[in-house]
C-alpha cells in the first residue's frame, strides 16, 4: 500500500505540472514528498536487513552472542513498519487532497 501511495504522489506531481494555475502547490508539499520517499526507502532497507537477520536467527541458538543483535534487526524493522510507514499514507492523502488554502490566503494575513 505504501508503494501505491508514492505512485499517487508521483501522479499528482505529474498532473500538477501540467496545470498552470496549480504549479504553486508543488513547493507546498515538497518536504512531505521527500519524507514519504525517504520513509519508504528506509523501510525497504530495514526489511531487507530483517529478512537476512531472520535467516541467521533460525540457525542460531538463543544463547549465542549474535542472537540479540539479529533479534534487534527484526524488531527494529517491525517497529518501523508499524509506527512510521503509515505516515506515508497520511502524507499521500494530504498531498493529493488539493488543499489550496495556503495559496488562496491573501498575503496580508501574514
Amino acid at each position: 500500500e505504501a508503494w501505491e501511495c508514492i505512485g499517487k504522489i508521483r501522479d499528482w506531481y505529474s498532473v500538477q505540472g501540467k496545470l498552470d494555475g496549480n504549479k504553486a502547490m508543488q513547493p507546498l508539499y515538497a518536504t512531505r514528498t521527500l519524507h514519504s520517499c525517504a520513509m519508504l526507502v528506509c523501510a525497504q532497507l530495514l526489511l531487507d536487513q530483517a529478512q537476512n537477520a531472520s535467516q541467521r536467527l533460525a540457525k542460531l541458538d538463543p544463547n549465542h552472542a549474535d542472537y540479540v543483535f539479529y533479534k534487534g534487526k527484526v524488531d527494529t524493522a517491525r517497529y518501523y513498519v508499524h509506527n512510521l510507514v503509515p505516515f506515508i499514507m497520511t502524507y499521500s492523502t494530504m498531498i493529493t487532497s488539493g488543499n489550496m488554502s495556503a495559496i488562496d490566503s491573501p498575503e496580508d494575513v501574514l
